[in-house]
């Protein structure tokens, strides 16, 4: 075994070992992987940032970010209360609610 891919094998494993541990966030966990490897040149700081590229990752960023903010916010927390309230005690109405709730706020989100 070459010793890039040994070393790429063992920020894998420290990696896992950090996300099944649950020390840090999962992101950050991702992030600090990205640059580990860009500084010990295992990749080139072209292939690092390459995944920041695609539509689909920021679409997924910015989600998260909007997401953040609501529930910072307390608007999750209303809508939620609000969502509970419409569907009194029937289960086969709080499917219903949700279901609707969620079309409704996926009418927002486009690429």
């Amino acid at each position: 075994m070459t010793t890039p891919a040994l070393l790429t094998l063992i920020f894998t494993f420290i990696a896992t070992i950090f996300l099944i541990g649950g020390w840090l966030r999962p992101d950050l966990v991702a992030l600090l992987v990205l640059v580990v490897l860009g500084v010990a040149r295992l990749v080139s700081p072209e292939q690092a940032l390459a995944g920041f590229s695609g539509s689909a990752v920021i679409t997924i960023l910015a989600i998260s970010i909007i997401a953040e903010g609501l529930q910072q916010t307390g608007i999750t927390y209303r809508l939620g209360q609000q969502m509970k309230r419409l569907a009194g005690q029937s289960e086969k109405r709080l499917l219903i609610v949700v279901v609707l709730t969620g079309a409704t706020l996926s009418l927002f989100i486009y690429e």
